[in-house]
């Protein structure tokens, strides 16, 4: 993946370059894709733990960890679809306490 990306902050172009070794024989199309849904799934376990501290939760129940986690992507899910009907900017913890308190 090479792509030009600019820092607004800074006023500096620059390329993000990332290199992947593979013995898989595929297409760069069908390379960059599973490249891709790899990089949505590790951005959900990121959010999963930054926000709702998922890796300090010390539930010791395994049907509790579970429904846990099915809210907390459910709050994820609405989260989303709030950010996407309003145009306000504002931190992730700030706009998802908004969105479950149904604050505009």
């Amino acid at each position: 993946m090479n792509t030009p990306l600019f820092n607004k902050l800074y006023q500096l172009a620059f390329k993000l370059v990332c290199l992947y070794i593979t013995s898989l024989d595929l297409s760069a199309k069908e390379l960059l894709r599973i490249s891709r849904e790899h990089w949505k799934i590790e951005s959900l376990h990121w959010m999963l733990d930054v926000v709702f501290d998922e890796d300090g939760c010390e539930i010791i129940s395994k049907n509790g960890h579970i429904a846990l986690n099915a809210f907390r992507k459910l709050a994820l899910l609405l989260h989303r679809q709030y950010v996407k009907a309003k145009a306000k900017k504002c931190s992730v913890r700030t706009s998802l306490l908004n969105c479950l308190l149904g604050i505009l």
